[in-house]
């Protein structure tokens, strides 16, 4: 989906795969002052924004455009995400990457990021919008759980398998519905993943300390040292955009919103 849809190639736009910019950035950061450091994260995170405003303003013209440009943009970020399903296991190896056909980090993001944006207008759990999200309906449906690309055949209530006639009694999802379950699924697929991959990268980055501070004069150690240290500020810059972590936490919001209603609560 990446590399073979137009969606996909301006999805996959970003700072995060290219190891010149973390270079130029980032690298020997001991000898950068902090003046330097907060310039080149600012630069960076204004770049962020910029490229995820106008990759939700183009998602959102498409939505608008037509019901048939609506169905396939929606289709993009389904099958998107049903691709991608195996990064909740890789160990984040690029070989693993290509064997397995996962899209790139900087996709991962800039889909949650899109899918966030057109979370907006119902992120208020008291707008009229947001009472349309039927969580009832997408844990007791396995068809609207496919929908969002989440496996259909797991009952999410008691964690069994559906048993035949126990589900799809209920009717399709509203496009709201639709767009708030795939964002749930992207960031779990997308910085969720991420995270997990700066923790293995840091658990790396560790181990490099504790070997260089025992051969400090061993010139591929401080290489590797450089090279995982700037990736990680790249990573850290390119998660913690204040856009980015303030739609995260508005949807964290309305998703106990969503749990508090379900159990029956206000």
């Amino acid at each position: 989906m990446e590399s073979k849809t137009l969606l996909g190639l301006l999805l996959s736009l970003n700072i995060l795969d290219d190891p010149i910019v973390a270079h130029s950035n980032f690298s020997k950061l001991t000898k950068r002052s902090m003046r330097e450091v907060i310039s080149s994260i600012s630069d960076l995170q204004r770049q962020q924004k910029s490229l995820h405003e106008t990759l939700h303003g183009i998602t959102e013209r498409l939505c608008r455009a037509s019901a048939e440009s609506k169905f396939r943009v929606l289709l993009f970020f389904r099958r998107s995400l049903q691709f991608n399903t195996s990064r909740t296991k890789t160990t984040f190896n690029r070989d693993e990457y290509g064997a397995n056909h996962l899209a790139s980090d900087s996709f991962a993001l800039n889909l949650a990021s899109v899918l966030l944006r057109l979370c907006i207008p119902f992120v208020d759990l008291k707008s009229k919008a947001a009472k349309k999200i039927d969580a009832a309906s997408f844990l007791l449906s396995s068809k609207a759980r496919d929908f969002a690309a989440f496996d259909k055949g797991q009952d999410l209530i008691c964690g069994d398998k559906f048993k035949s006639g126990d589900e799809d009694r209920v009717e399709d999802l509203h496009f709201v519905s639709k767009i708030y379950f795939l964002t749930v699924h992207a960031l779990r697929l997308g910085p969720v993943q991420i995270m997990r991959k700066v923790n293995l990268m840091m658990q790396q980055f560790s181990n490099i300390q504790r070997m260089l501070s025992q051969n400090p004069s061993d010139s591929r150690l401080q290489m590797s040292h450089e090279m995982i240290l700037a990736k990680k500020c790249m990573y850290d810059c390119a998660l913690f955009e204040p856009d980015t972590v303030n739609a995260i936490l508005r949807f964290v919001s309305l998703t106990m919103g969503v749990l508090v209603h379900l159990a029956g609560g206000t």
